[in-house]
């Protein structure tokens, strides 16, 4: 990463070595020239100490560009090997001409301002088929997150251990990015579709949602569970971390930043964050390429620095 992190020059550094071309090509060219017409020009000889030669090999030696061109990446790379020292990995010296124009600063949510360490608090039975039990829709929520890496799969798990539910078989098995999980799992010799995930996943897999269900808030992050035609919702808590707020606040007071949360997490859960942590301004029920176009979208307006933990702030 460090190798080619140094072979990602910034503006200044591609000049210089468009230009030490160039000049070196100049210089040299102008030594052979130098030494060659002086003898005619000034009635000097070619060698000896006033000799044309020894006059135009010290002029080489003078306007040598060796100082200019290795100056810019020296600094560069000593830019780089100090963040190396400290545990950052830059990119390259255009990195640090990116951070010197940054105005504003994008931070994610869950595992950047929070500490990623969600909670389980409650599970709620929204519409109620009698396909299956509260128990069991844990037990198939569990089962269906068991190998999914997204910390509201951890909690799930974590929360039907503590509840002491039984495993359930899932069959076809399936990920949709930034959506959720599907399957089907049998229940009670009956064999039900199941689908976890955000709201723009499954409410459209619902014919007829209550008018209290679209209307419901909630300052908790929430995971809906759809068995058949049950519907649960899992609510999950996370914890702000702990230097954050003092962080964001230097950030503002003392470098002038504008800072902006983006996050997957519905609009209430980003409001009571954003108010903990001093954010005025955020985006929420962001999908991974909705993030990455907001990122692209506000990069053009100003210089832009995005901070994330996850694999879907990879991009």
């Amino acid at each position: 990463l460090i190798n080619e992190a140094q072979e990602m020059k910034p503006k200044v550094e591609r000049f210089l070595d468009r230009f030490g071309k160039i000049y070196a090509i100049t210089i040299i060219s102008l030594f052979f020239f130098f030494s060659l017409t002086f003898p005619f020009i000034f009635g000097i000889p070619f060698f000896g100490m006033e000799g044309s030669i020894y006059r135009s090999l010290a002029f080489l030696i003078a306007a040598s560009p060796c100082a200019l061109i290795i100056a810019t990446p020296t600094a560069y790379l000593s830019a780089i090997n100090a963040c190396a020292r400290k545990g950052i990995v830059l990119k390259g010296g255009i990195t640090l001409d990116a951070l010197a124009s940054c105005k504003t600063i994008a931070f994610d949510k869950t595992g950047t301002l929070t500490t990623g360490e969600l909670s389980c608090i409650s599970v709620e039975i929204l519409i109620d088929e009698k396909e299956c039990s509260l128990t069991e829709g844990i037990a198939i929520a569990a089962a269906i997150e068991r190998n999914a890496t997204h910390p509201m799969a951890t909690a799930i798990c974590s929360y039907a251990e503590k509840k002491g539910v039984s495993s359930v078989q899932i069959d076809d098995f399936k990920s949709i990015s930034g959506f959720g999980l599907q399957g089907t799992a049998k229940i009670n010799n009956q064999s039900l579709p199941i689908f976890i995930g955000n709201k723009e996943f499954i409410f459209p897999k619902i014919s007829s949602i209550p008018a209290d269900i679209l209307s419901k808030k909630s300052e908790y992050m929430i995971s809906f569970l759809l068995i058949g035609k049950t519907l649960f919702s899992f609510h999950f808590t996370d914890t702000i971390r702990p230097n954050i707020p003092a962080v964001l606040k230097k950030l503002k007071e003392e470098h002038h930043l504008k800072l902006i949360m983006l996050t997957g997490d519905h609009e209430n859960s980003a409001i009571l964050v954003a108010k903990e942590v001093g954010i005025d301004s955020f985006f929420a029920d962001l999908r991974p390429e909705a993030k990455l176009q907001i990122v692209s979208d506000l990069s053009l307006k100003q210089g832009l620095a995005m901070v994330g933990d996850g694999i879907n702030d990879a991009p």
